[in-house]
């Protein structure tokens, strides 16, 4: 069986927690979603743009959606 390692190597690395920066909430303006959109490599980049800035859904979230999670309103 493999080697356990005695201690995390990565303890330390960012510093204490006390001396972290702090995780502000930063918010778009509504000119910076068009220019992500404009800027987009393609179409489907383009689209996930929008549907995150549109609808507020987060990462996590939007990866999970399935077809049947969506309700048509026609």
């Amino acid at each position: 069986m493999g080697k356990h390692l005695q201690d995390n190597p990565a303890r330390g690395v960012l510093g204490r927690r006390d001396e972290l920066p702090s995780h502000e909430t930063v918010y778009l303006t509504p000119e910076e979603p068009r220019l992500l959109r404009e800027r987009a490599q393609t179409p489907y980049f383009s689209l996930i743009i929008w549907t995150l800035t549109a609808s507020g859904i987060r990462w996590g979230e939007l990866v999970e959606l399935r077809r049947k999670d969506l309700a048509r309103t026609r």
